[in-house]
């Protein structure tokens, strides 16, 4: 067995890829979970074992289990795979086989990692309170809830407080109980899948008590590891950005200083293209720690909306989960992976992208590309070079433009491109975004506005270089739902293609203005999706 020390790319699967078989069933069927990896770049594999306070994938003797509980929930397609007859772990475990030594053995045998995964506080139980992801413990104990998370108006809001050591204790029993019985490579303590930990406002005064646990799983991943005869690693998955470390009393620092990880994924629960992580980079390779950033499936791209909009327009209730189609899937991920590695990453961590593979059933022939081909190139720049990449701006939008405001007073998108392609083998850029002329709001008298921008009332510059409107191709689109599920009326879809070499490889700027002195009826233009599509040479 040899491991790679430096995975190209962690692989997470929520065990979707058993759970959707038709039976009969038989052990041989595990090969479901491994085969289609085969010469692809995955090194590492990151099975989820428990969600929380319900084992999710295994037989435990100490928390209950999703096998015992499997009943409560009707069957039904669903997007968790809620379909007890095809669940190939269940009916395994119903004839009396463990299925998880055989299909450690098999990762093992190809030489890939093998890891158990555990989320910390998963919230899916709040969605169904009397189903099989939320057990007596939970469902006895609302004392222990968070009921305060994001202002108490929320689905995390299922989550539990880790002050409790109740809620510690049981956490830390399933992973020992895995450790000890399984010969797996490490584990990940998974707190982005949810990072909710401690009543609002307590987080950081309490950053021990999360310091002290972790110390806790390491002297347990030393000694098994010990007997073993090889060093067992811990990976974590935690947020990205300082204040809701902060807010979650994560003190990484502490951590990456003791070398209680060997693995520091984080996360911002979106694909933002825009994402920076110099600190947190710098600081884990200073401690001897793989830094990797997470690549979300389901690209959850509208992370937040503070922009006045127009009383019809409804904007999504949270964030946006796309369910891109392969295309689509394929050059958004390139993009997001490019931006990444670029950044010092040493590889690319992939979340519960599975479900692309077995839950939205794609044909085979896209099944093959979204394996052998997307995870043949995530992990490395070298097999990224090339390849048509699709980067994603849409985080912070819509904007709109006020006649005569001057484009830098929120009239600009910022997006960061750390892509070798442009200026040099790509030879163009192809850019797009969604534009409609709304009612000024302002107006002291009623008036119909037709959604359209006038043809030269409206300048548009990259980098401060104004771009043709002569170029622009104008596609009008009809009134409902677009991409990132706002609901609008019928607007344009723009594209324009330019020299890639007016694009840096690093911080770039779109902007947009009506310089003319304002008439009571002048329209709001807003933007929408802003897009960048680096085409290669290679498809």
């Amino acid at each position: 067995m040899a491991i790679p020390d430096c995975p190209r790319i962690i692989f997470n699967d929520d065990t979707c890829s058993l759970r959707l078989i038709e039976p009969p069933h038989s052990p041989a069927q595990i090969e479901n979970a491994y085969t289609y990896l085969k010469d692809t770049q995955v090194d590492w594999v990151l099975w989820c074992m428990s969600t929380g306070d319900i084992a999710y994938s295994y037989y435990s003797r100490i928390a209950e289990n999703a096998y015992d509980l499997s009943h409560l929930t009707p069957p039904a397609e669903g997007v968790y795979g809620k379909t007890p007859e095809r669940n190939l772990l269940l009916s395994l475990h119903q004839q009396g086989i463990d299925y998880l030594p055989l299909l450690i053995n098999e990762f093992h045998r190809r030489d890939k990692g093998f890891f158990a995964s555990f989320r910390m506080n998963d919230c899916h139980q709040k969605s169904d309170p009397e189903g099989f992801l939320a057990g007596k413990f939970w469902q006895e104990n609302q004392h222990m809830r968070l009921w305060d998370v994001l202002d108490g108006a929320s689905y995390y809001n299922a989550a539990l407080d880790y002050s409790f050591k109740e809620v510690r204790d049981r956490r830390f029993g399933v992973i020992k109980e895995v450790v000890e019985r399984y010969d797996v490579d490490g584990v990940e303590i998974d707190f982005k899948r949810n990072d909710f930990t401690f009543p609002k406002g307590t987080g950081w005064q309490r950053r021990g008590v999360l310091t002290s646990f972790y110390g806790r799983v390491r002297r347990l991943l030393d000694r098994v590891g010990k007997k073993r005869g090889r060093r067992l690693r811990l990976i974590t998955r935690v947020p990205v950005y300082e204040k809701r470390l902060r807010e979650c009393g994560m003190d990484v620092a502490q951590w990456l200083k003791r070398r209680l990880i060997d693995v520091l994924v984080m996360s911002d629960h979106a694909c933002d293209f825009n994402l920076e992580f110099t600190k947190y980079r710098d600081l884990a390779h200073q401690h001897g720690v793989l830094f990797y950033n997470s690549l979300e499936y389901g690209m959850r791209l509208n992370t937040s909306c503070d922009t006045w909009l127009p009383r019809y327009v409804k904007r999504p209730l949270h964030s946006a989960h796309t369910l891109d189609p392969p295309e689509q899937l394929i050059r958004r991920n390139r993009a997001y992976a490019q931006n990444s590695l670029a950044q010092g990453c040493d590889g690319i961590y992939m979340f519960n992208y599975p479900c692309a593979l077995f839950e939205q059933k794609p044909s085979q022939t896209d099944f093959g590309r979204l394996t052998r081909g997307l995870l043949g190139e995530l992990g490395s720049q070298e097999t990224l070079r090339g390849r048509r990449k699709e980067y994603v701006y849409w985080g912070k939008l819509p904007i709109w433009v006020e006649t005569l405001r001057p484009a830098e007073f929120y009239q600009t998108i910022d997006f960061k491109l750390h892509d070798p392609d442009v200026g040099g083998p790509a030879p163009v850029a192809y850019l797009s975004w969604r534009q409609i002329a709304e009612v000024n709001p302002h107006a002291s008298v009623p008036y119909e506005q037709s959604p359209w921008v006038p043809k030269g009332h409206m300048q548009v510059y990259l980098n401060e270089r104004l771009l043709d409107e002569e170029d622009f191709r104008k596609e009008r689109q009809p009134a409902g739902e677009i991409p990132s599920q706002f609901v609008i009326g019928e607007h344009e879809l723009v594209t324009v293609e330019v020299d890639s070499g007016w694009l840096t490889n690093g911080a770039n700027r779109i902007s947009f203005s009506v310089p003319t002195f304002p008439r009571n009826d002048d329209p709001y233009i807003f933007i929408y999706e802003f897009t960048v599509v680096i085409p290669g040479s290679l498809e």
